[in-house]
């Protein structure tokens, strides 16, 4: 296959394709989603809310979201607080922080749709049925001479998950959006793995799958298949030839264990779509989530700066990797009191 570079390792090697006769179990329907996180549990939902019949399969026991928050360019929430970006000006600081290489016209429709989209949720989690939610705007304020933050990432608590003891973050948004999707007759198989693609010809009509129990199955889409089986940060192999410098970071913080595999990379690869050019671009957070650290100087283990820390977070993170260390510190004013400048940069409702 013309879009499988050879130098790459055995994960993109397409399998054999199952016969029909292989499966224990064939299963229908018209929307067909691989992975139950905040991205596929939102296509399930709206393709749900739009009519479709949809079935959603995830490895996992149950739906997951192990962010703290989703960022977006405005929101209700933000216009209620006086908050407006300038969706322009966060799509050219966007493509400049990416060095042009992003595709111009998707960064488009994110910063043009994603108010609604966010909109949309918050209705959703904030039904009387679900007991409301927190929300505050992550303290993201910084202001420097080179780099500007702007507040967009929504972090979401108190709701009806953290009442129950459990992790909340994006899950506040989607126990809301499970109940309603089972509300409209949305089929969820959990603890079941997709194996590959099943195509008739050039097109992509559903997925193999393996049950928890070793069944072999195959579910056929009418309309549409919808990977969301998030990033490849837990898989070495594809990491070393898509992204090598996401092998380097000290830990890899890859939650709950078995995400994050690159199982749908993967199978689009394999029914012949092309990845971007390499390297990946990481998303990554050396700082072990300090973001509170900002410009302050930093320094390595023997004392030496060693960047301009005016700089935003990927930019800091990927500094401190060039240095070779594991660790690095930061020198902060000890006169600065934490409580008073958080309030001071942190929005929340109430």
């Amino acid at each position: 296959m013309s879009n499988i570079n050879p130098k790459w390792g055995s994960w993109s090697i397409p399998p054999k394709p199952f016969e029909k006769d292989e499966f224990d179990e064939t299963m229908h329907t018209q929307v067909l989603v691989i992975g139950a996180g905040i991205a596929g549990l939102s296509c399930a939902y709206s393709a749900a809310e739009s009519g479709c019949e949809v079935t959603v399969i995830e490895k996992l026991a149950t739906y997951h979201g192990f962010a703290h928050n989703v960022g977006v360019v405005n929101s209700r929430f933000m216009r209620s607080l006086g908050i407006v970006n300038d969706p322009d000006e966060v799509a050219r600081e966007w493509i400049k922080r990416c060095g042009n290489r992003c595709d111009e016209r998707l960064v488009q429709i994110f910063v043009q749709k994603s108010e609604e989209a966010m909109n949309w949720a918050l209705d959703l989690a904030e039904k009387p049925e679900y007991g409301g939610v927190k929300i505050n705007l992550q303290g993201a304020a910084y202001k420097g001479e080179t780099y500007n933050e702007l507040y967009g990432a929504h972090c979401f608590y108190d709701g009806p998950v953290a009442r129950q003891g459990k992790f909340g973050g994006l899950n506040e948004l989607m126990e809301p959006m499970y109940q309603e999707s089972l509300k409209l007759g949305t089929k969820f198989l959990f603890n079941t793995t997709m194996l590959q693609p099943i195509k008739e010809g050039d097109r992509v009509i559903g997925a193999a799958a393996r049950t928890k129990d070793g069944k072999l199955i195959a579910v056929y889409a009418s309309m549409g298949v919808l990977l969301a089986t998030g990033g490849i940060g837990g898989n070495d192999e594809m990491c070393e030839d898509l992204c090598p410098i996401a092998n380097k970071v000290a830990v890899k913080v890859n939650v709950p264990k078995g995400v994050d595999l690159g199982e749908g990379h993967r199978a689009a690869l394999w029914a012949g779509a092309a990845f971007e050019d390499t390297p990946f671009p990481t998303m990554m957070h050396p700082q072990a989530i300090r973001h509170s650290n900002y410009c302050f100087m930093f320094v390595t283990p023997k004392g030496k700066r060693f960047m301009n820390e005016d700089n935003y977070l990927q930019g800091r993170s990927l500094g401190i990797i060039k240095t070779g260390y594991k660790r690095v510190y930061p020198i902060r004013k000890h006169k600065l009191k934490k409580k008073s400048f958080a309030r001071k940069h942190r929005y929340q409702s109430s």
